[in-house]
């Protein structure tokens, strides 16, 4: 089993067989709760735990899906490109929903952190929690947190984002597709806006577009604070 888990190409392939099974399942159970991401993750997981097998072995053989992470979240442009009359049209409600997204996101965090004494260094790894994982391990090291943690806080509030999001949208009856893409870019980032393209091109591009400017506010605001 050592020899199999060691192989450079081990973490790869067992999280492409992981996340074509949750797509699968997902798509057969049509449950917020039932994300291809969420089942994947946790079947991944699953499998580690089963056969004990070293979190850093993993890690280490999923360096390339890692790698990924920014030209996956850079193609996003692709589809803003496509609906940019859209872009143009709310540019200003794009940016305004994106700072007071970010402001609420942090300041969140820094009352809850106030409230229950939590270590600074626990404080500065929550802090990127609603942005891309890219910027979110950028911020969070620079603030002095603890990357890994970051990761951890930016998946739970994606998967939350994903289970939460229809359920809300469904309640308050939106419709338009301009809210429900910024709506999921802000508060779910890339995870978000996996699921706001399940909507329409729409939601998906102001979803993309909303990252973009969640990640800039979130570091001025995070730098002002801290």
């Amino acid at each position: 089993m050592e020899t199999i888990y060691s192989s450079p190409f081990f973490g790869f392939t067992l999280t492409l067989i992981m996340f074509s099974l949750g797509r699968i399942i997902s798509r057969k159970i049509k449950l917020p709760f039932l994300n291809e991401m969420i089942i994947a993750s946790i079947l991944t997981i699953s499998v580690l735990l089963i056969f004990d097998i070293p979190y850093d072995e993993f890690i280490r053989s999923v360096a390339p899906l890692q790698f990924m992470i920014i030209p996956a979240t850079i193609a996003l442009a692709y589809g803003v490109y496509e609906q940019l009359i859209y872009v143009k049209k709310f540019l200003i409600p794009i940016i305004v929903g994106s700072i007071v997204g970010s402001i609420v996101s942090i300041g969140t965090i820094y009352v809850l952190a106030r409230l229950f004494e939590m270590p600074q260094m626990l404080t500065s790894s929550l802090v990127p929690k609603s942005v891309t994982t890219a910027i979110a391990i950028e911020l969070s090291t620079l603030l002095g947190g603890m990357p890994s943690v970051t990761i951890l806080a930016v998946i739970f509030t994606g998967f939350t984002g994903v289970i939460l999001g229809p359920l809300l949208i469904k309640t308050a009856k939106i419709k338009d597709p301009v809210v429900i893409g910024l709506s999921y870019g802000i508060s779910s980032h890339v995870i978000g806006t996996a699921k706001a393209f399940e909507y329409g091109k729409v939601e998906g591009a102001m979803s993309g577009i909303a990252i973009f400017f969640t990640g800039i506010a979130t570091v001025i605001v995070a730098l002002l604070i801290f």
